[in-house]
């Protein structure tokens, strides 16, 4: 599913804000659609690529010919509305990833996983082992302690 979500973001909406904004009438649309999509990190990948690739075809449309209520494109392939912008959203993808991860992997939030507002079932400590699971169990003792005599329970 993760898979075929950020091939639809990436490809597709990729492809679909470009012509989006290279439309007059939807310019707009493709122009705020472009900034929403940049916070699944694929569609900044392809997205600078799309960019990168045919620049040159939005920049003529919307700077050559301009149309009332639409703003310009900036020219520069490097400036923070274009490039500079997905590799920084990309740079804000990184760090709030690592912040996340380091958060769970510290156990700050351990302390959650005991509460319950139901009551927990006593603990059973009772072991109702079938015999095959008894003798893998022999078995794997053997080969931890390297002996072949292993003392009964």
């Amino acid at each position: 599913m993760t898979f075929f979500v950020h091939m639809l973001v990436s490809g597709v909406g990729s492809t679909t804000v470009f012509f989006l904004r290279s439309i007059p009438q939807t310019a707009l649309l493709g122009d705020k659609l472009r900034w929403w999509f940049t916070l699944i990190p694929t569609y900044c990948v392809t997205e600078s690529i799309v960019w990168s690739s045919s620049a040159a075809l939005i920049i003529d449309v919307r700077n050559k010919k301009p149309q009332p209520g639409i703003p310009p494109v900036d020219e520069d392939l490097w400036a923070l509305s274009n490039l500079t912008g997905n590799c920084l959203v990309l740079l804000a993808h990184f760090f709030g990833g690592l912040l996340i991860l380091t958060i769970i992997e510290t156990g700050v939030f351990d302390c959650i996983g005991n509460i319950s507002f139901a009551s927990l079932p006593e603990q059973n400590v009772e072991k109702n082992l079938d015999e095959d699971v008894v003798a893998e169990e022999k078995r794997v003792r053997r080969q931890t302690t390297g002996s072949s005599i292993v003392a009964e329970d």
